[in-house]
């Protein structure tokens, strides 16, 4: 068993046809990180995935517009990733191992990225090498000859400071003020590539945030 987070969200998305659906007691679990990085990756990895699995809204997702954390427990559960190695991952082991070690150049899910199973592993083993284990490769090069990488339960890359569960009460509209935003310029335009959105010329950031959550 490992330490997780058990977070329970709420807030709104829209469809393709521009129909508001609220979404309410969605539960999520992921690994126990920090609560500020807790909040970014359910924001960016696990909301949509989490609203879509849970079969009381059929609805088709277009954009989370809005995510609230109404709970946030520390708890225990089997998390797969775990003496796995990175090229053998599923989708949802690699955004688990994203978020344990925070390795902001792990694809986003892929409902949002719509990247190939082989392309988030080839991210994921290239930036686990990096940051965890530094040493640098270029998976895209030599995918095919890689060595296996194996992820042992060795913590998050953060030490942890105090943590209140169940307490607080965080929004993020995406569609409303930037400053809200858990992404940087950098991470928007890596979105807007996986998307296929051109981005040619010096885009702003307010420009840039609107094309993706407006």
């Amino acid at each position: 068993m490992s330490k997780v987070l058990n977070a329970t969200i709420s807030g709104t998305y829209k469809t393709a046809k521009g129909d508001v659906i609220d979404y309410d007691n969605v539960k999520i679990v992921l690994p126990l990180v920090e609560r500020d990085l807790a909040e970014m990756h359910i924001q960016g990895r696990y909301a949509a995935p989490a609203i879509k699995a849970d079969g009381r809204f059929k609805d088709r997702i277009d954009i989370i517009t809005r995510v609230y954390v109404d709970e946030m427990e520390e708890g225990e559960a089997d998390l797969s990733m775990f003496g796995k190695n990175i090229l053998d991952m599923s989708f949802e082991e690699l955004q688990d191992l994203a978020t344990l070690k925070d390795l902001r150049r792990v694809p986003l899910a892929k409902d949002i990225s719509g990247v190939s199973i082989r392309e988030m592993r080839a991210r994921a083993y290239e930036e686990y090498c990096r940051v965890v284990l530094n040493r640098i490769v270029d998976a895209d090069v030599n995918y095919t000859s890689l060595e296996p990488v194996f992820v042992d339960d060795e913590g998050s890359r953060r030490e942890f400071g105090s943590r209140k569960s169940g307490e607080a009460s965080i929004e993020t509209a995406f569609a409303g003020e930037t400053e809200k935003s858990a992404f940087t310029l950098a991470e928007l335009k890596e979105m807007a590539k996986q998307r296929g959105i051109d981005i040619r010329g010096n885009v702003g950031y307010d420009k840039l945030h609107a094309m993706l959550f407006a």
